[in-house]
């Protein structure tokens, strides 16, 4: 498990980026953010399985599962949003995607 930790930030910081370069002003992306954080994942919480991006946001973007770390259940989303969202911001939450 410790072993995995710096992969853990790593991608919670290239997650970060990626949303950081484009969903982050969309509205229908600041929904599946504000959801995320309601269930509870925090910015920065990925090595406690918690992480906003790398074990909420990156999963309902990608419609994958959670990495086997994330202690709390992917909240339920606006479908609209979530396909809003995709749609104007094809590589948003997707590590490495094209954008």
């Amino acid at each position: 498990m410790t072993k995995m930790l710096p992969l853990l930030i790593i991608s919670s910081l290239i997650a970060a980026s990626a949303f950081a370069a484009g969903g982050d002003t969309d509205p229908n992306c600041q929904k599946l953010v504000h959801a995320c954080q309601k269930a509870g994942f925090v910015l920065g919480g990925a090595d406690r399985g918690i992480g906003l991006y790398a074990d909420c946001t990156d999963p309902i973007v990608r419609g994958g599962p959670q990495p086997k770390n994330a202690k709390k259940k992917l909240p339920k989303v606006d479908a609209k949003a979530l396909a809003a969202c995709k749609q104007k911001n094809p590589g948003w939450g997707e590590v490495g995607a094209k954008k």
